[in-house]
């Protein structure tokens, strides 16, 4: 692939690249594997790869929306999940993290949207472009936008961070 966007390593010690070309390609043992005949992660661009406490892959892609990949054992290969917002499918989702309660958090074009069962559970910054997010030590959760500053969740309370505000 020319163009990689992401680059993580599995509990297993194997490398999964999120690229344009070759959408999800993972290496193991010098020799590369390619994921674009399994639904939802054949897509053009997968921007986002994140791997949860159970193992689980998330896959974003911006034509496809936001995947998981479940790794499965011998022919299987793994399954595949379309992850829905509203029954409709995730756009942009280029951000993922797993917050100390282990839910989910899916940063996208329209806001940031917190997933328990791979069910949306709330949706916050509503129309506010999430580029990246981090869950801290403390158990906040922070989010980085495009164009309106970084915002923080402790919680109780979103504290929006601008150049503004100092």
């Amino acid at each position: 692939a020319d163009n990689v966007f992401m680059i993580t390593e599995d509990d297993t010690r194997h490398i999964w690249m999120a690229t344009k070309e070759q959408s999800l390609v993972k290496l193991r043992s010098e020799s590369f594997s390619y994921y674009d005949d399994i639904q939802g992660l054949g897509a053009t661009t997968v921007f986002r790869l994140f791997e949860d406490h159970s193992g689980k892959m998330w896959v974003g892609s911006n034509e496809d929306g936001l995947y998981t990949y479940s790794r499965g054992e011998g022919s299987n290969g793994g399954v595949s999940r379309a992850i829905l917002n509203g029954g409709a499918p995730f756009k942009q989702p280029v951000a993922v993290i797993e917050d100390s309660s282990q839910r989910i958090w899916v940063g996208h074009y329209l806001g940031a949207t917190c997933l328990v069962n791979e069910r949306p559970v709330k949706t916050i910054l509503n129309g506010i472009r999430v580029r990246s997010l981090c869950a801290d030590s403390k158990g906040n959760i922070w989010f980085g936008t495009w164009g309106n500053g970084l915002y923080k969740d402790d919680g109780k309370t979103i504290t929006n961070y601008t150049i503004q505000s100092g």
